[in-house]
């Protein structure tokens, strides 16, 4: 657990460096109270599988990736077999209106969706730059 490694857990989970120093007999005290939780969401192991796949054709590098940011694919999955497609953005800055990306990451990270789509839906596949 998050805890255990030293670091504090995440929403909802029920732990701090407070609560820590409580139990530890620090004099303090503290009450945590869940508000809201959102438990991590298993992707479609074939949609996933697609991606990477898609990534290998393509010959692009890739990375398994947790993400915490409730993207719509979060709720999608509860529905529809779902997985996502990352590209890096400047200085790692995501969801913010400074965020910045180069357009052939874009153009990478829109033909591995393609491709991805493709593969799931079984229809032949091939680089978009080819066609």
């Amino acid at each position: 657990s998050p805890d255990a490694a030293g670091g504090g857990a995440g929403v909802g989970g029920g732990s701090s460096a407070g609560g820590r120093a409580a139990r530890s007999g620090g004099g303090a005290s503290l009450r945590v109270e869940t508000v809201w939780d959102c438990p991590p969401v298993v992707f479609d192991r074939g949609c996933v599988e697609a991606v990477r796949t898609a990534c290998e054709t393509l010959g692009l590098p890739s990375l398994d990736m947790v993400s915490g940011a409730g993207h719509d694919s979060v709720y999608l999955s509860r529905v529809a077999p779902t997985s996502m497609v990352f590209i890096p953005c400047e200085w790692g800055v995501s969801h913010h209106e400074s965020e910045s990306i180069q357009a052939d990451h874009a153009a990478a990270g829109a033909d591995v969706l393609l491709q991805a789509a493709l593969s799931v839906a079984g229809v032949a596949s091939g680089s978009a730059a080819e066609s």
